[in-house]
């Protein structure tokens, strides 16, 4: 194997949970608000239960054929030159969503915070930082990783928490004003960002230690993150409404501003954009190693390390 380090199946789920809140954290109210309206929430359950099938299929996969990552698996079962076409693409697709996700991290800081700062300089120190965390290897990464993560989720609850006198749950209504169809077209879109991307974790799951239990922490981990989605989802429109919702960029941000208790808590959200970027850099380094791990195994090299620095200038 190139990977030579271990995580055990809670380091997976909690590594899941940081891919799936990434970008998604920001960007998923108001793009599945846009379509279904105050139903946003039940489109992410759906979504949830859509991205658990998903992950049924490549778990299964996995376990058939112990030890293999993607670009092997492809090999294996579509035969040497079908299989190298189906690596190359997913080694495309983590460059490409990785990118992805640098960017809108860069859009919104430059948005927020960072206005006078060139984008080019924050996606630089990003980048340099992903690229030094693949270097250390995924059990490093996932150490640093149970640091951030629990302390980043409880503090997220505590913000639903402290929104509570700012909701409406006439907001919520009416249920399914307009039928199933836009609840299902928000679904779609949830199920595509960020669940399907999570296909990306066939190159973590051999190396998950003991391995019959990885499939349950995957499961585990999309639940959770599922869940919390939808936290953030039903939070976000019972505070700002659905119209709201859809129409800010950053509608959790706007909702999260909306916060003020007694005059003493509030003001809070330069907290929760600290806490957001941790989500965001997990998600690019988590696509960065696929990339660069991928693109080792398919050229046959013996280690993925010396190229993860020259990879960023991709």
């Amino acid at each position: 194997m190139l990977e030579k380090g271990k995580i055990s199946p809670r380091q997976a789920a909690w590594l899941l949970i940081a891919f799936l809140m990434g970008s998604a954290i920001l960007l998923i109210p108001s793009a599945v608000a846009s379509t279904a309206r105050q139903d946003a929430w039940l489109s992410m359950i759906l979504a949830l239960i859509a991205g658990l099938g998903i992950a049924a299929v490549y778990t299964s996969l996995s376990g058939r054929f112990p030890g293999q990552n993607f670009i092997q698996l492809s090999e294996i079962i579509l035969g040497r030159y079908a299989g190298k076409t189906a690596g190359l693409a997913m080694i495309w697709f983590a460059l490409h969503l990785g990118s992805l996700v640098l960017r809108n991290f860069g859009d919104f800081l430059t948005i927020t915070i960072l206005q006078q700062t060139p984008m080019v300089m924050i996606n630089a120190v990003i980048i340099l930082l992903a690229a030094q965390s693949v270097k250390m290897g995924l059990e490093n990464l996932s150490r640093v990783n149970d640091l951030l993560i629990p302390p980043m989720i409880f503090f997220l609850l505590m913000i639903t928490l402290l929104a509570i006198p700012e909701t409406e749950f006439t907001r919520l209504l009416p249920a399914m004003e307009n039928g199933l169809k836009p609840v299902v077209a928000g679904a779609l879109t949830a199920t595509g960002f960020p669940f399907a991307e999570t296909f990306l974790f066939t190159m973590i799951i051999p190396y998950v230690s003991p391995f019959h239990r990885a499939k349950r922490a995957l499961w585990m981990g999309i639940l959770a993150g599922g869940l919390l989605l939808t936290i953030i989802i039903l939070r976000t429109i019972l505070v700002l409404g659905p119209a709201a919702t859809a129409r800010f960029w950053y509608s959790v941000l706007e909702s999260v501003k909306m916060i003020d208790i007694f005059n003493i808590i509030q003001r809070i959200e330069s907290i929760v954009i600290i806490f957001w970027i941790g989500f965001g850099f997990m998600k690019i380094t988590v696509c960065l190693y696929a990339f660069v791990l991928g693109l080792a195994q398919w050229l046959n090299l013996k280690d993925y390390k010396p190229i993860a620095m020259p990879a960023e200038a991709l």
